[in-house]
C-alpha cells in the first residue's frame, strides 16, 4: 500500500513539471496555430470566443509570418506586434508565464516589445511584472534592446524619442543602467565611439550619454576589457571634447528604485505615455553604442 502512495506521489509530481510543448497532439497543434492566427490578424473578439483567458497559453509554435524567432508564445508574438488588447488579454489569464521566452535567441514579451519599439505595451507588461533585467541567450537585456532603435535611419527623431521613453519607463520598473554588455555599459559604448559622427547623429550621441548620466549611469565604473573609465574611452570619440565637457557637467536627476534580484518589480506605479508606435526589425543591432 505504501509503495502504491509513493507510486502515485511520483506520477503526480511529474505531471505538475511536464512541459506542456511534449505533450502536444495534432489537435493541440491546430489550435496552438489557430491562435497565433488570430493574434497576428488583430482578431481580438476570435480569441475572446476561444475562450483564451482559461487556455493553457505557456508554449511554443512555429509562425512563419511573425518574424521574431524560429518558435514563439503567444504573449511574445502579441507584444512584438503591437497588439496591445491582446497583450492586456492575454496578461488576464491567471496562468500565464510573462517572462517565458522564444526559442533561440530567448527573447521575453517585455524583450521582444522593446525591439519593436512598442513602448506603450513596454508600460503594459513592466505593470504586471516583467523582469525588466532578463538577460537573454546573446546577453541582451530590455534596456540594450530598446537603445537598437538608435539603429534606424528613417523617422530619426521620432526612433530617439520613442527610445528614450521606453528607457524611462524600464529604468522606472527597475532596469540596470549600469549592466555591462561585451565588458561595457552604455553610458562607455555611448562615451566611447571612434566613427565620424554626421551632425544629427552627434546630437542625438550626446543627448543620449546625457540621459544615461541623469538617470543614473555611473561614470566612475571602468570597462572589463581596458579597465578605462567613460572619460577616458571618450579620447577615441570624433567629439571628445564635447563629451568630455558633458561628462564633467552631466548629473543624475532622476533616482529610480533598483529591480531586486534582477527582477522588475510591481510596486513602482504606473507612467501616462501616448500611443505612437513604430516597428522595427528584431535584427537590428547597435549602431550608436558600438564601442572600439
Amino acid at each position: 500500500m505504501e509503495k502504491q502512495e509513493a507510486y502515485s506521489e511520483l506520477v503526480n509530481s511529474n505531471r505538475n513539471h511536464i512541459d506542456p510543448n511534449d505533450m502536444a497532439t495534432d489537435e493541440d497543434a491546430v489550435e496552438r496555430k489557430k491562435i497565433l492566427n488570430l493574434i497576428f490578424a488583430n482578431d481580438y473578439k476570435g480569441l475572446k470566443d476561444m475562450k483564451i483567458v482559461s487556455k493553457n497559453l505557456n508554449w511554443l509554435e512555429k509562425h512563419s509570418k511573425t518574424d521574431l524567432d524560429d518558435k514563439i508564445t503567444p504573449l511574445a508574438q502579441a507584444s512584438f506586434l503591437g497588439r496591445g488588447r491582446i497583450t492586456e488579454l492575454l496578461l488576464e489569464n491567471p496562468l500565464i508565464d510573462i517572462n517565458m521566452t522564444t526559442e533561440d535567441h530567448e527573447y521575453t514579451p517585455l524583450s521582444a516589445s522593446c525591439i519593436a519599439g512598442n513602448f506603450e505595451i513596454v508600460k503594459i507588461l513592466s505593470e504586471n511584472g516583467a523582469d525588466t533585467n532578463h538577460m537573454n541567450s546573446m546577453g541582451y537585456t530590455p534596456l540594450l534592446y530598446c537603445f537598437s532603435r538608435m539603429t534606424e535611419t528613417s523617422n530619426v527623431y521620432e526612433n530617439k524619442n520613442i527610445c528614450l521613453k521606453i528607457a524611462e519607463i524600464l529604468l522606472h520598473f527597475g532596469a540596470d543602467i549600469n549592466y555591462y554588455h561585451h565588458g561595457k555599459t552604455l553610458l562607455m559604448s555611448f562615451c566611447g565611439m571612434s566613427m565620424i559622427l554626421e551632425q544629427v547623429q552627434l546630437e542625438m550621441n550626446l543627448e543620449v550619454i546625457r540621459f544615461l548620466i541623469e538617470n543614473g549611469a555611473d561614470k566612475t565604473l571602468k570597462s572589463k576589457t581596458n579597465g578605462m573609465t567613460a572619460y577616458e574611452l571618450s579620447n577615441n570619440h570624433c567629439a571628445s571634447q564635447q563629451v568630455k565637457d558633458l561628462l564633467n557637467s552631466a548629473k543624475q536627476v532622476h533616482f529610480h528604485q533598483r529591480a531586486k534580484n534582477g527582477k522588475g518589480h510591481r510596486e513602482a506605479g504606473t507612467i501616462i505615455l501616448d500611443d505612437t508606435k513604430v516597428k522595427v526589425g528584431c535584427c537590428s543591432m547597435f549602431y550608436f553604442c558600438r564601442g572600439n
